[in-house]
């Protein structure tokens, strides 16, 4: 399973690891158990009722949508999502691709544009693992983790974040995308 991570504007690193991840296990778990009870897709089934709300939105597209979850454990984290599931990257049709870099590069300029200034993050690639195995449980996703929650102030972890895993938030999702909804940007300049 590939691994991959990129925190801009101070440097790109790409890691393979040879084993499944825990954080990356944990959620092809659940998307597995999800999977087995209702017949379809976890993430299938959030972006579907994400784009019902409409709510936390910054994005949508022909192919591919990108929200803030109801889960977001960042301040202004974001998912990049295809409406298709599909396993990887590698199997987005050129339509999706497209559509797929324009949802990218609208959240990054949103991003940049919140407070007129660069804004760190990390993206975290979620494909299905290459073990040779159908996985129809999984959905091709980018997450964007900003290490800002507010201007000057980056996010910190916590004890409990660290220590068990639970991460706290001073903010709620409806509250912060509404900021970055209210930036426009050219995405074809």
């Amino acid at each position: 399973m590939m691994i991959d991570w990129l925190l801009l504007r101070e440097y790109t690193e790409r890691v393979h690891i040879n084993m499944m991840p825990p954080v990356a296990a944990r959620a092809l778990a659940q998307e597995h158990l999800y999977y087995e009870q209702h017949g379809r897709g976890l993430v299938e089934d959030l972006v579907a009722a994400e784009v019902r709300n409409q709510g936390r939105l910054v994005f949508r597209g022909r192919d591919v949508v990108a929200f803030m979850p109801v889960c977001a454990r960042y301040a202004y984290e974001l998912w990049v999502v295809p409406y298709r599931r599909v396993p990887s990257l590698a199997a987005l049709t050129a339509a999706e691709r497209h559509d797929f870099a324009r949802a990218l590069k609208t959240v990054l300029l949103k991003y940049d544009a919140l407070w007129n200034r660069p804004f760190p993050y990390v993206l975290v690639i979620y494909q299905a693992p290459t073990d040779g195995v159908d996985h129809p449980d999984t959905h091709l996703r980018l997450e964007l983790y900003p290490a800002y929650r507010m201007p000057h102030r980056l996010k910190y972890l916590a004890g409990s974040e660290l220590g068990a895993g639970v991460f706290t938030a001073d903010t709620v999702p409806e509250d912060t995308v509404k900021e970055l909804q209210r930036v426009t940007v050219a995405v074809d300049d």
